[in-house]
């Protein structure tokens, strides 16, 4: 049987697999001689396949003309810190997968960076070892944490929150035209009369959102009630929260003969859940809609009626050619997504004559 030829194309494969699994002591590659000898080839065609390696920015010669693997840190011009709560979001993941896709194409390293409350080791030890922060805030930032940011002299970019009054370009992925787009497309659907529902601790977003809510019920002049079960700075777990809501429901303090409106996608689950233990179950006996989705609306049964964040591939690359260009930043430090699209799902019941 012919002896299969060995090419520089397949010493390439070889000896990129070697050099990510730390396969060479001190990383330093053998000579030319030594891997012509080793894969059974002339030295020129170990030439071509270090070449190409070289030009990958695997590889880096050193001064004394011996190869060595150049780690993937080494190969990323700036190291970009993405920040978010650990008690997190599915948007947060798709914008993290998001960023990493583009970061090959700008050679930017994305090190995601959960934390717990503002003084966590974790953000301030993670500030310190990046080059620029993407950042997903907890609601009400610190002054103090703020002016560490501002002394810190790298770019930041806050998501989700208007902070351009301190001087950080800030961008809303979920801007006031999405949520009056959602309640517009229930007015249309006959529904007037909206109780509110949230766990999210209060912030400026939230305040908004209720600002909103409460323009269309005096607009449309409908009813409702605001119920907050957010009653600390943190989370109440889940379980905790479908036990209060249930509570509330079975006592029909809460009025399911109205549309249940829920500020965040997590909260329209947890009412779900703690209907569904009375054997409520919406788009049936009761209608609800969330003004966010967390692009999971159309993955649950029945499918949520929603707006979705808008697609954050554009606006990702558009900062990150921003970041890698090293000029000033010179578009609006506040800006608004503007492509957010409607679900029409099946957790509403369609009414035959709207109003």
């Amino acid at each position: 049987m012919p002896r299969v030829r060995t090419t520089a194309k397949h010493i390439v494969a070889v000896l990129r697999q070697r050099l990510e699994t730390g396969g060479y002591v001190d990383a330093m590659l053998p000579s030319e001689r030594e891997l012509a000898t080793e894969f059974g080839v002339n030295r020129v065609t170990v030439r071509r396949a270090l070449d190409v390696l070289l030009n990958e920015g695997c590889l880096c010669r050193q001064q004394n003309g011996r190869l060595k693997y150049s780690s993937t840190d080494e190969r990323y011009i700036i190291r970009v810190g993405y920040f978010y709560p650990s008690l997190g979001s599915w948007d947060y993941e798709t914008q993290y997968l998001t960023l990493r896709t583009l970061s090959s194409d700008f050679k930017v390293k994305i090190c995601p960076i959960y934390y717990d409350f503002w003084n966590d080791p974790s953000f301030t030890e993670g500030l310190n070892s990046v080059d620029a922060v993407i950042l997903h805030p907890r609601p009400n930032i610190p002054d103090w944490l703020i002016r560490k940011m501002q002394n810190s002299g790298k770019p930041i970019w806050v998501l989700g929150y208007n902070y351009s009054g301190y001087g950080f370009p800030s961008l809303n992925f979920f801007p006031d035209m999405a949520i009056n787009k959602l309640l517009d497309y229930l007015a249309g659907e006959g529904f007037n009369d909206i109780e509110l529902v949230n766990i999210t601790p209060q912030s400026n977003a939230v305040a908004n959102r209720i600002t909103l809510w409460e323009d269309f019920l005096r607009n449309h002049g409908g009813k409702g009630r605001f119920w907050d079960f957010s009653f600390t700075d943190e989370h109440l777990l889940f379980c905790e929260l479908r036990d209060v809501m249930r509570n509330r429901i079975e006592r029909r303090m809460i009025d399911i003969n109205r549309l249940i409106l829920c500020t965040t996608f997590p909260a329209a689950t947890v009412f779900m859940r703690a209907a569904a233990d009375l054997g409520l179950f919406a788009g049936k006996d009761y209608s609800l809609a969330s003004i966010g989705s967390e692009g999971q609306a159309e993955m649950v049964v029945p499918t949520i009626t929603a707006v979705n964040n808008a697609d954050p591939y554009p606006y990702f690359r558009r900062y990150l050619q921003w970041l890698v260009s090293g000029k000033p930043w010179t578009s609006e430090l506040f800006q608004e997504a503007g492509d957010c699209t409607l679900i029409p799902g099946e957790s509403i019941i369609r009414r035959v004559n709207k109003q």
